[in-house]
């Protein structure tokens, strides 16, 4: 879709919620729509890294005791948990690798 395409439909979108609810597209959504619409960010995706080693991710040793990978992923778990602003993505990554050491120790 051309920028030009992309411009109208969002002029025919705002007319019709301005029509509809009596109010006007918010500059956000028309930053949205730009941005997410059929051409958007979709181009600027990065590949998906290889697969991380498990203990890396937890920072521990192949040879460590259950207890301790129990209690190092916890603490990592409680730093970047998003509840508590930690990072979303970085918190899946420690919780995959936890899963995965789990599976592979049978841990639990």
């Amino acid at each position: 879709m051309s920028r030009r395409r992309a411009k109208e439909t969002i002029k025919e979108i705002d007319d019709i919620l301005h029509t509809v609810t009596g109010q006007r597209t918010p500059y956000w959504g028309k930053w949205l729509w730009e941005k997410l619409g059929p051409k958007g960010y979709r181009e600027e995706i990065v590949p998906t890294q290889a697969a991380d080693d498990p203990y890396a991710v937890l920072g521990i040793d192949r040879n460590s005791r259950p207890s301790d990978i129990v209690s190092r992923y916890r603490e990592l778990a409680n730093k970047h948990h998003p509840d508590h602003g930690g990072d979303v993505e970085k918190f899946k990554r420690i919780q995959n690798a936890y899963e995965e050491i789990c599976r592979e120790r049978n841990i639990r």
